[in-house]
């Protein structure tokens, strides 16, 4: 479980519900296949957060839970509908993780 601040509250998030989270500036945005949750808070802070064997950084601005990756297709995964960008810096990485699972 995860709580994220939002403005004066904190909101807790399932870690299972979470399927990606994405930069955006300064802020976060947490997105369960239900809601978003925007965070004040930088990428680094939060993948220290979340288990490294549940979620992987693909792209400079986006963390993915591995199992939440429908397909990969060339430089982009897509998760719940979602296209999100594979960095060429993340594409291997992401890759050799797929294969071992």
């Amino acid at each position: 479980m995860l709580f994220v601040r939002e403005g004066d509250d904190l909101v807790r998030v399932r870690l299972a519900d979470i399927q990606y989270v994405e930069a955006k500036g300064d802020y976060m945005l947490v997105h369960t296949a239900a809601e978003r949750h925007m965070v004040h808070a930088t990428m680094k802070k939060i993948e220290e957060r979340l288990p490294a064997g549940a979620f992987m950084r693909v792209h400079r601005s986006y963390l993915v839970r591995i199992d939440q990756v429908e397909r990969i297709e060339g430089d982009r995964l897509l998760i719940g509908g979602t296209q999100i960008p594979v960095g060429p810096t993340y594409r291997e990485t992401l890759l050799e993780r797929i294969r071992s699972l």
